[in-house]
């Protein structure tokens, strides 16, 4: 049982979340709704914060959520291409030299390698290594496709 004061609902691939403070643990959180077994209005009112962006909290936090390998790249762009390309539940982007470092989470290195040979950038790992074998074997599977006839 939670007391929650709302400070916003967001819809996100295909998910309803509300985020606001919550009394238990005295922070700001998220809920998924569809986990929300029910919910009862209260007595009371509250002031949500003036300068409080509820979708860029949920994306935020969506975007921590721990997976199984952490994917860090330089893709050879600007912050402003990248921010234009690249939601932000994706991950973090920051400018340094050279590029843009996008710091991502993934479940799966096959498809981290997917999400980046679809960007229009060339970008370089840094980690994980295994990363690599994934594009390589990506860029393998791709030259076969390009060079087999219709009829095979």
């Amino acid at each position: 049982v939670r007391d929650l004061d709302p400070y916003g609902l967001v819809f996100h691939a295909g998910r309803w979340y509300a985020t606001g403070h919550d009394s238990a643990t005295n922070e700001v959180r998220t809920f998924r709704l569809d986990r929300v077994a029910s919910a009862e209005s209260i007595e009371g009112s509250f002031e949500v914060p003036a300068d409080f962006d509820s979708t860029g909290h949920v994306l935020a936090g969506l975007a921590a959520v721990p997976y199984a390998h952490e994917v860090v790249v330089v893709l050879d762009t600007t912050l402003a291409q990248a921010r234009r390309r690249i939601p932000r539940v994706v991950g973090d982007l920051v400018e340094v030299p050279g590029g843009v470092r996008l710091t991502s989470r993934a479940e799966r290195l096959d498809g981290a390698a997917q999400m980046l040979a679809g960007l229009p950038w060339r970008c370089t790992v840094e980690r994980p290594d295994e990363l690599r074998a994934e594009l390589r074997r990506l860029a393998r599977r791709l030259l076969a496709d390009a060079d087999a006839d219709a009829d095979d």
